[in-house]
C-alpha cells in the first residue's frame, strides 16, 4: 500500500456496500460510533487504533471482491429503535486482501494474520477457526467516518 496519498479513495473504482452488526461496528470502527450509543463500550486497544482492519464475514458473494475495492461500511440496525435512527453508513475502506479461512494452514497461522487488526478476541478467533462458519477473511484500510 503506497501511504503516500492517504487518505485516496478512487470513486470510479467497484463500490460495495458491507453491512455490520452493531456489536462488531463499535468495536471496529470506534470513531464511527452513533451518538446514540454509550461511548463507554470503547476500548483503547490496537485494532481500534489502526487503519487495518480484519473482518470475518459470511456475506456471500465477499470472495469475489479486489484489493482496490471500495467498501462503504454500513452499521445494521440493533432493533432498539427505529431504523431510521439506528442503522447508517459509516465509514469509507478500501480492500486490500481478501482470504478464505481454508487457506491458512493452521490455528496460529490464522491468528497471526488476524489478532492485530481484528475485534475478535482469542476465544472468539478459536471458535471462528474452528467452525469455519465465517470463511470470508477481509483485511482493508479504514479511511475516514463518511
Amino acid at each position: 500500500m503506497n501511504f503516500k496519498n492517504y487518505p485516496m479513495v478512487k470513486l470510479n473504482g467497484r463500490n460495495f456496500l458491507l453491512s455490520i452488526y452493531p456489536s462488531w461496528h463499535t468495536r471496529l470502527f470506534p470513531e464511527s460510533i452513533l451518538n446514540n450509543e454509550d461511548p463507554s463500550t470503547i476500548r483503547d486497544v490496537p485494532y481500534t487504533n489502526s487503519i487495518f482492519k480484519v473482518f470475518l464475514s459470511g456475506i456471500k458473494g465477499l470472495e469475489n471482491l479486489k484489493c482496490g475495492d471500495n467498501l462503504l461500511i454500513y452499521r445494521t440496525s440493533d432493533g432498539q429503535g427505529p431504523a431510521l435512527y439506528r442503522s447508517v453508513a459509516t465509514s469509507v475502506c478500501v480492500v486490500q486482501e481478501v482470504k478464505h479461512i481454508s487457506e491458512f494452514s493452521s490455528y496460529l497461522d490464522f491468528k497471526n494474520y488476524c489478532a492485530p487488526h481484528s475485534v475478535f478476541e482469542e476465544y472468539e478467533l478459536q471458535m471462528l477457526y474452528k467452525k469455519r462458519n465465517y470463511p470470508s477473511v477481509l483485511k482493508f484500510t479504514y479511511n475516514f467516518p463518511s
